[in-house]
């Protein structure tokens, strides 16, 4: 239970739209539900002044570039972070793999000209949040009936460091200290 988890141990669940201390993350353009957001608005830390507003909806429902690919189901924003001059944003859905095995990935932006850097391996990015820490991203991929891990990912290419089994699907990161 994430939200007993996050007041047992000092925290709170983590949502968008979030103030990160540097930049507020505000999602919008919801595609089926309220929570399903395909654009983002990014602003300063006050929410003065509007940085970045990105429409992701080609980006992460399709069709892929290289593939022609559509998902079968309706996949947007599930969180997003910048580090340096790169956004990285997971995207995904709410329903099983099977229903959408390329799904739960995360994308690398770079801000400057919105070009797409990276995209991770899909399933690995469905918690309510991931965390950039020096140069790994840490997320974790989890669901009902299927396998469950934390994964480690390079910040710069995307690729896989460590994949990491759990007993349930991971929910939230958080760092304190060294753990």
């Amino acid at each position: 239970d994430t939200d007993k988890w996050a007041a047992e141990n000092g925290f709170r669940k983590e949502l968008m739209p979030y103030n990160d201390g540097e930049y507020y993350y505000e999602p919008y353009d919801p595609v089926e539900y309220d929570y399903m957001y395909n654009a983002i608005r990014i602003y300063d830390k006050n929410r003065l002044t509007v940085l970045y507003d990105l429409d992701l909806h080609t980006l992460v429902n399709g069709p892929d570039e290289k593939t022609g690919r559509t998902p079968l189901v309706t996949e947007f924003i599930r969180w997003a972070k910048i580090s340096g001059d790169v956004l990285y944003v997971a995207a995904g859905h709410n329903t099983y793999a099977s229903s959408e095995p390329d799904s739960s990935y995360i994308l690398a932006i770079r801000l400057s000209d919105a070009k797409l850097l990276w995209r991770s391996e899909p399933l690995v990015s469905n918690a309510l949040n991931f965390l950039v820490d020096g140069d790994t991203i840490i997320c974790g991929y989890g669901f009902t009936a299927e396998d469950d891990f934390i994964y480690l990912l390079d910040k710069n290419t995307g690729e896989r460091i460590d994949k990491i089994k759990v007993n349930s699907g991971p929910d939230q990161f958080e760092i304190v200290g060294d753990t």
